[in-house]
């Protein structure tokens, strides 16, 4: 059972709070349980890194509050911006403080109003209202258990929200620098659940998250079984300006690949600026004629040249036809 932010753990600087989901029925209806029939998913790469690039992964005030999802959020934005823009956009602490606030009624001075957050309600004020300004443009939830659906949502995505419950053991783990893995002999008992974000994935299944302030590995036997949720969001920071992400997908391949598998559901992603049609080529310039050019095409008879010749005056007359269309001169002599 998810418990709230302010359950005090054994480790007081690694605060929990993340809020059990939302019942199914109120979920969003997009979801990605047929991408792995899709011409997509079917390219996905054996390993997936959406990290390496970043340089810090920060806190965000998740050590003395339980603002998780909100952390979560701001660790996505940067792996976004870094490798769908070339320039890791950082999002301040007091960003993502409001943040949380807004999406948990967390009241600054009053720890009772500590309690954490429901995922599905940070993305949703962040579709509607933004991170920092920054809206993402739809989410979609991620069967959790199939993790090769997880792993086309984080190469066609650019990253996975992930809900789980955190074990005393892991709290172990994460302090020894180990690992995230289920050890049937240690203590599993639940602190609480925790939002992270999932930005790479191995050949092996091995994955890596960011929380806490730095990148965490996980396996896929601890990810089964303490993993409770997963989402992905559409957002324009996975996307250059020309619209096509690190993978080279394009937003109107995406819309399309969405409204073939959510039948009556608009594409999330807006569609692609038609580049003005260039103007059309000035007429050539004739070329310019000398004085030369002029006597010559006032000496040569017009009534030689409409005449029929053969030999070397048919070549001659066929080289100053083609002359005079060249120069727009004209036979000038009668």
């Amino acid at each position: 059972m998810t418990q709230p932010a302010h359950v005090q753990t054994s480790h007081p600087r690694r605060r929990l709070g993340r809020l059990a989901p939302h019942p199914e029925s109120t979920r969003s209806r997009l979801k990605l349980d047929r991408f792995l029939v899709s011409g997509y998913a079917l390219t996905v790469p054996t390993a997936v890194d959406y990290l390496s690039h970043v340089g810090t992964w920060p806190m965000f005030g998740n050590d003395s509050l339980g603002d998780c999802t909100a952390a979560a959020a701001g660790h996505l934005r940067e792996a976004w911006t870094n490798y769908g823009h070339g320039a890791t956009v950082m999002t301040s602490d007091a960003d993502v403080l409001s943040f949380y606030e807004a999406c948990s009624g967390y009241v600054p001075g009053h720890p009772d109003t500590d309690n954490g957050a429901v995922m599905q309600d940070c993305l949703d004020y962040w579709r509607k209202t933004g991170l920092a300004g920054d809206r993402i443009l739809a989410f979609f939830q991620v069967n959790h258990r199939d993790l090769a659906q997880v792993k086309a949502a984080l190469y066609l995505f650019g990253g996975v929200y992930v809900g789980v419950n955190i074990p005393t053991s892991a709290l172990d783990q994460f302090d020894a620098g180990k690992p995230w893995d289920y050890d049937t002999h240690a203590d599993n008992s639940i602190e609480g659940g925790h939002c992270i974000h999932l930005g790479a994935m191995d050949a092996t299944g091995l994955m890596t998250v960011t929380t806490w302030g730095r990148t965490q590995k996980v396996t896929p036997a601890w990810w089964a079984r303490f993993t409770e949720e997963c989402w992905s969001a559409a957002s324009m920071d996975w996307v250059n300006a020309s619209f096509i992400s690190p993978e080279g997908l394009d937003t109107a391949a995406l819309n399309a690949e969405y409204q073939r598998l959510n039948p009556g559901q608009p594409g999330p992603f807006p569609a692609a600026p038609v580049p003005p049609r260039p103007p059309p080529p000035p007429p050539p310039t004739p070329p310019a004629v000398s004085v030369a050019d002029q006597a010559l095409a006032a000496a040569v008879p017009q009534s030689w040249m409409g005449s029929r010749h053969i030999g070397g005056n048919a070549t001659v007359c066929n080289a100053l036809k083609a002359w005079f269309t060249a120069t727009g001169l004209k036979p000038g002599a009668q």
